[in-house]
């Protein structure tokens, strides 16, 4: 069976081939998964936090909301609606009049559908009928609340995990917010998964201390250099490739990343020609290793220097320094 490099070697939305599991991060994840706590998986970025959910749990068994800078808690609690397929109407509100003029907005309200029999039975020619029919039912939520949304999840007996990917572009406020939230999911017996980029234990604990011994944290770092091993050796057999002559190499090279060491792999393929799986053995040599390191050099470089730039444009914008004091800086970072 012949595979794509694509599929095998780097980072992307999808589970690559290569893909190995930890018996200290892989295994955690599955015992968790089983526990009654809420699960934070953290980490440096293109460490392997989505290639947990994608390596162990079906697509089916599972929401994924994708956090923004914009999002707001309710924000989260919509889109699950929606992702379950839960109608709400957020057009629709009662008012009601106040002696001095305002009015009071009742919020959301949910269409629950339920079977229910109607008690109505007839009697045509000695035959006897009954019917049944489906109501819906509309009741009002207030879905920037926990407690409401727990309280529907259930109503509906929703079994899925609930994962919010990207935590840490959040606002601060709004983690800190969704911390105290997590508390009364918890409560609820509603399963949350939380991925995020940071490298200190017990992010959300900070904001609110009542998560300590309810949420179960899986760092996705350190990665031993065995690991890269088996990586490299994973996608060796896949597409028939030889990394012995690079291997090292790319491992010294990669400051302890497993996106870097999957990119420089990807890369070194590539540059080999190796599109596909070979039918005949190839050996990648040093001169695809300079070629896919000079690459992803310049592709970092150039994010770096995208970040200097934005640094230095903040500063000449907000700065209440001297223009020399800004003048000095924009030196230093160009």
């Amino acid at each position: 069976m012949k595979y794509k490099t694509d599929d095998v070697f780097g980072v992307k939305s999808t589970l690559v081939l290569s893909y190995v599991e930890r018996d200290l991060v892989d295994a955690r994840f599955k015992a968790a998964l089983h526990s009654s706590n809420e699960v934070v998986v953290y980490g440096s970025s293109k460490q392997g936090k989505t290639s947990l959910i994608l390596k162990h749990l079906p697509n089916e068994s599972y929401v994924k909301v994708e956090c923004s800078p914009q999002t707001k808690p309710v924000d989260i609690y919509k889109s699950i609606l929606r992702q379950l397929n839960i109608r709400y109407i957020d057009s629709e509100t009662t008012e009601e009049g106040l002696e001095h003029g305002g009015k009071v907005d009742a919020g959301f309200k949910v269409k629950i559908p339920f079977l229910g029999d109607t008690g109505v039975d007839a009697e045509v020619s000695d035959i006897s009928t009954s019917k049944t029919k489906r109501t819906e039912q509309y009741i009002e939520y207030n879905l920037s609340l926990a407690q409401d949304l727990s309280e529907l999840l259930n109503t509906c007996k929703c079994q899925k995990f609930i994962v919010l990917e990207n935590f840490h572009y959040l606002s601060i406020d709004v983690q800190e917010a969704l911390a105290y939230d997590l508390r009364i999911f918890q409560d609820h017996h509603i399963a949350f998964i939380i991925l995020g980029i940071w490298r200190e234990a017990n992010r959300l604990a900070q904001f609110n201390g009542d998560l300590l011994d309810r949420i179960t944290e899986v760092p996705v770092e350190p990665w031993d250099r065995d690991d890269f091993y088996r990586v490299i050796a994973a996608g060796e057999r896949l597409l028939n490739v030889d990394f012995s002559k690079v291997r090292e190499r790319i491992i010294g090279e990669s400051f302890d990343s497993v996106g870097v060491v999957q990119e420089i792999c990807k890369l070194c393929c590539l540059n080999a020609g190796i599109l596909e799986t070979t039918d005949s053995r190839v050996i990648i040599e040093q001169s695809n290793l300079d070629v896919a390191l000079t690459q992803k050099a310049q592709d970092y470089g150039a994010r770096h220097i995208r970040n200097f730039e934005s640094f230095v444009d903040i500063r000449v914008r907000t700065s209440t320094q001297s223009g020399e004091t800004v003048a000095g800086l924009s030196q230093l970072f160009y």
